[in-house]
């Protein structure tokens, strides 16, 4: 949408800065302005030191320096103390820890803002330093972003700024006047509010806006490929189901049967299948899969399983394979393929030979042509899978039939709505040799060396082990002190062995992390230090130690989610919590539900409800979908606008422009929503 004015305008957007964007996915204004913060700080200012009892939160005060800096050493430990006057002449004395640059930074006499958290011995007041600056300091709510080294903060927020001064150039509204008329906000006042929040109630409105609009698009680009009705009728008969059964390594439990009933019952109709199975983490959908992917072959016709990632591709190809017959051939195409492979691939698929196809997005590239597509499967749908389910069911005379895994439990209000025009099937059990995970809350900050060397012993055992942090590097105006991979990685390095451990993020590029996943899954390391990246997409039956710091700044979910990257083989597994300092009751109420709870499906529901105003100034809830309703409160009244505004469409009440469906269809296309 963007037309003159573009990215490379920006001031301070050299081809360096514009490679690190791309990488962000941010390739023109309209993505920048997509780009929603991971967390929200607010500054309280106040006119001095503040009167007892202390706030047990940071607050920005506006001083003068009264006096020299001095720096204290102390193992590797590195003090600052500076002497300030705040403006009713009190004495106060700011804080920095391993910042010796900040000694000869501010000039006696300079005017100096500093936000941090105060204390009070006798008559010594400190403040500990997380953010200051020069002048007067500005109050209220403050945006933060996941960005890489070399973009900072202030000035990813003045290109925001930048962008909003070309806001009429770069986005419309989408929705007819009607729908309009129903909404409390604009789209320029809620992508305002939501870069530079006035107040916590205009932020929820602005978050609000943007949930409505990205689930309306999901919902009229998933109802639009949906309208056909010719399908292709591939049966089942009792004697191909048990001799099938018969070859699996495992017995399949209650709730398998019961899926893999719905799902033959289906395909044996000639109206098309649009079925999702959603199930705990652990819960066997793979072969609930596969006995969809057997049932098209063994009907002569072709089967694309498609997934996110190479290496889960790769993975599912691997798992695929041992529950199939010998005789159903597996194809395996993604970015990697040789290119023998890849020829391989596309003249079975175009000339129509029965089989089953895994891969990545390299399936849908336009030399790929299947013959005989009947059936499409896709690893966790959302966004994702609606687009590729469009570019592959398109154009067909008669319409595959169509089945969705889902990543999570997702609580049935939200499946509702993103999976309006689809059937649900619920795997809610699991193997009998999952055996439950142990989880454990651990708040004492001095035990963490100590989980160190425990985690040391399970990896002299042959067992992996997993360590998060919610951040990459402890960056001087992140919007709290939170345990890194860069603070921890330094303290590792004494305790395990080199060789046997990498760490794994966001920043690192896209070939170096899959090879550090294919050593670990591959044994050759036996432990990560990473942030969230590894809760979808490493698979490691040997985890047996999941260690989550700042357990406090993820949500429900997501913890589930991580938790569930062990005990997927039969050992003993357990799970930590770490936590320092007061956290507030809703963090407290998850990591206690946590400690308590192996059921995704009651964890998901939790979640939502502890999602409170306050929640909404918490770290992202979700790392695992790029859909907003699984990072911020979703209201009951924006779930009703949805359902209205798509019943007035369906009806024919309402009719969408055809240039307002191109802006739709535009912005689905683009960077992904959140």
């Amino acid at each position: 949408m963007d037309t003159h004015f573009g990215i490379q305008q920006l001031q301070g957007v050299g081809p360096k800065r514009l490679t690190m964007l791309q990488e962000m996915e941010i390739f023109s204004l309209t993505d920048l302005l997509h780009t929603y913060p991971k967390s929200y700080q607010f500054q309280e200012k106040r006119d001095g030191w503040p009167e007892a009892p202390l706030p047990a939160y940071d607050i920005l005060i506006d001083t003068t320096v009264s006096g020299t800096a001095s720096i204290f050493r102390k193992k590797k430990l590195v003090m600052v103390r500076l002497p300030l006057t705040d403006e009713q002449g009190v004495k106060i004395t700011a804080i920095w820890f391993n910042q010796p640059y900040r000694k000869n930074q501010f000039p006696i006499g300079s005017k100096l803002w500093v936000l941090g958290r105060c204390t009070q011995k006798g008559s010594f007041r400190s403040i500990q330093v997380k953010q200051c600056g020069i002048g007067a300091g500005v109050g209220g709510y403050k945006s933060f972003y996941e960005l890489p080294k070399g973009i900072s903060q202030n000035l990813f927020r003045q290109w925001l700024q930048e962008t909003f001064s070309h806001f009429d150039e770069i986005e419309k509204e989408l929705w007819p006047e009607s729908w309009l008329k129903r909404l409390p906000i604009s789209i320029k006042e809620a992508l305002w509010q939501i870069h530079f929040p006035s107040n916590v109630e205009t932020l929820q409105l602005a978050q609000q806006r943007l949930i409505l609009d990205q689930t309306l698009i999901l919902q009229l680009m998933q109802q639009t490929g949906s309208k056909h009705s010719n399908g292709i009728a591939q049966p089942c008969s009792n004697q191909q189901h048990l001799l099938w059964k018969k070859g699996l390594p495992f017995e399949l439990t209650d709730a398998q049967k019961r899926v893999i009933q719905e799902i033959r019952a289906d395909m044996a109709q000639e109206t098309p299948m649009a079925r999702f199975v959603q199930g705990d983490v652990g819960s066997g959908k793979t072969v609930v899969a596969v006995a969809a992917l057997h049932q098209a072959a063994e009907n002569g016709y072709q089967a694309v399983f498609l997934a996110p990632t190479e290496l889960l591709a790769r993975q599912h190809a691997e798992s695929i394979v041992k529950l199939l017959p010998t005789e159903i051939p597996l194809y395996l195409l993604t970015g990697k393929s040789s290119k023998t492979e890849r020829e391989r691939c596309q003249e079975a698929a175009s000339a129509g030979v029965p089989g089953v196809w895994v891969g990545t997005h390299a399936l849908l590239t336009e030399s790929m042509t299947f013959l005989n597509l009947s059936l499409l499967v896709i690893d966790e749908q959302h966004r994702f899978g609606v687009l590729q389910r469009r570019k592959l069911l398109q154009d067909r005379l008669r319409t595959p039939d169509f089945l969705s895994l889902s990543a999570t439990p997702i609580p049935r209000s939200l499946a509702m709505l993103l999976y309006g025009d689809m059937q649900a099937s619920i795997l809610d059990q699991l193997p009998p040799n999952r055996l439950p995970i142990k989880t454990v809350w651990v708040q004492e900050p001095s035990r963490v060396e100590k989980l160190m060397k425990y985690c040391l012993d399970e990896m002299l055992q042959g067992h992996a082990v997993y360590w998060v942090c919610p951040s990459i590097e402890q960056a001087e105006d992140a919007e709290e002190r939170m345990p890194s991979v860069e603070e921890r990685e330094k303290i590792l390095k004494t305790i395990w062995p080199t060789d046997r451990w990498a760490t794994l993020h966001g920043q690192m590029k896209v070939q170096e992390r899959q090879e550090v996943m294919e050593r670990f899954e591959s044994g050759a390391l036996s432990a990560l230090l990473a942030t969230t990246v590894i809760e979808v997409g490493v698979d490691q039956p040997k985890a047996t130690v999941m260690v989550i710091e700042g357990a406090d700044r993820f949500g429900l979910a997501q913890l589930h989610q991580l938790r569930g990257r062990v005990g997927r083989g039969n050992l003993p597994s357990y799970c930590a919590l770490l936590t320092s300092g007061t956290i507030t009751s809703t963090a407290e109420q998850r990591i206690k539900a946590l400690c308590d709870s192996q059921d995704g499906f009651y964890l998901s529901q939790l979640d939502l409800e502890l999602r409170g105003p306050g929640e909404i100034l918490g770290t992202s809830q979700s790392g695992f979908s790029d859909l907003l309703v699984f990072r911020w409160q979703v209201e009951e009244n924006t779930l009703a606008t949805i359902r209205t505004c798509l019943e007035e469409w369906k009806k024919g009440i309402v009719q969408i422009p055809s240039e307002l469906w191109q802006r739709i269809v535009q912005r689905f296309s683009e960077k992904p929503m959140a």
